[in-house]
């Protein structure tokens, strides 16, 4: 379940069927105050959901605020809204999460110290940068099972030190 004054689906209030961002419009001064108009221009500044989450969800990337302008501005069908979507998770019960990934160079020396994941890399000499990493993804994500599981075995007895902060 979800609600937000998304232009593709916006949601509607229960009693009346008007529209979110049609009752958060008229209603701004009394609903948002002031910080909020001035900030966010009145509109729904995020994006309230609520999950049941019983297996792996996909993948999410949001834009900023400037690149979510910048996105809608150049393909209005792709990005229907200009709008970032600030997310908050409050957990019902246990649950595991992916939230960010390390800066690049982090990575790359996390690659270069734990030769399980070595192996998912184009070549032992490749440049690591956005590009790599994208392809290191990719051929995990593409992975059998049993190949995930035994990297996973793998890197379960490296010592903890090695993984960094």
């Amino acid at each position: 379940m979800w609600m937000g004054d998304y232009p593709v689906l916006p949601a509607k209030s229960l009693k009346t069927g008007i529209e979110l961002h049609k009752i958060v419009d008229d209603n701004k001064k009394k609903n948002s105050g002031k910080n909020c108009i001035e900030k966010f221009g009145g509109v729904v500044a995020f994006l309230p959901k609520i999950l049941s989450i019983a297996k792996a969800l996909p993948l999410q990337i949001h834009p900023d605020k400037d690149l979510a302008a910048r996105l809608h501005k150049q393909n209005l069908e792709q990005f229907t809204d200009d709008n970032h979507k600030p997310e908050m998770a409050i957990a019902l019960g246990p649950f595991e999460v992916f939230a960010e990934w390390k800066a690049t160079r982090k990575i790359q020396a996390l690659f270069e110290v734990l030769p399980p994941l070595q192996k998912k890399l184009p070549n032992k000499n490749t440049h690591f940068n956005n590009e790599t990493l994208r392809n290191v993804v990719q051929t995990i994500l593409k992975s059998s099972d049993e190949t995930i599981k035994e990297c996973q075995q793998e890197l379960q007895k490296i010592s903890r030190e090695k993984y960094g902060r």
